[in-house]
C-alpha cells in the first residue's frame, strides 16, 4: 500500500502550476477509477460468458478452444488484480483531495469528474 499523505503534509506552498498539476492530476485519476471499475466488472461477466461458451462448443467448433480459453485467461487475471488496483488508486485519490482541500485547493466534484470521463468516452 502506498501511503502519499505524510509526503503531502511535508511539502511547503505549491505554486499555480503545481496547483493546477494537481488538480489535472485528481481529475484523471478519478477518471481512471471510473474507467478501472468498469473495466473490472466488464471482466468477471466476459469471464462467465466465455466459460459457458467453453462448455457448448460443438465438435464442429473444438478448434475455438484455445482461443477462448486465452480470453478467459486474460479476463480472470483483470478480474483477480482489479479489486486491490482499485483499492491503491482510491486511497491515492482520496488522499490527494484531502491534501488539495487542506491547503486551500477547488477540488473537482465528483460529477465533474464523471462528465469529464462520459466525454472521454464518446472521443
Amino acid at each position: 500500500e502506498v501511503d502519499i499523505s505524510a509526503s503531502l503534509e511535508n511539502a511547503g506552498e505549491l505554486s499555480a502550476e503545481a496547483k493546477g498539476l494537481l488538480v489535472d492530476g485528481i481529475v484523471h485519476l478519478g477518471i481512471a477509477i471510473i474507467y478501472d471499475g468498469k473495466v473490472a466488472a466488464e471482466a468477471i461477466n466476459v469471464v462467465k460468458e466465455a466459460k459457458d461458451i467453453l462448455s457448448n462448443l460443438s465438435g464442429a467448433d473444438a478448434m475455438k478452444a484455445g482461443d477462448i480459453k486465452a480470453i478467459i485467461s486474460n479476463a480472470q487475471f483483470i478480474a483477480d488484480v482489479a479489486p486491490d488496483q482499485l483499492t491503491m488508486m482510491t486511497n491515492s485519490f482520496d488522499a490527494m483531495k484531502q491534501y488539495a482541500q487542506a491547503h486551500g485547493i477547488e477540488v473537482p466534484s465528483q460529477e465533474e469528474i464523471e462528465a469529464k470521463a462520459s466525454s472521454l468516452a464518446r472521443e
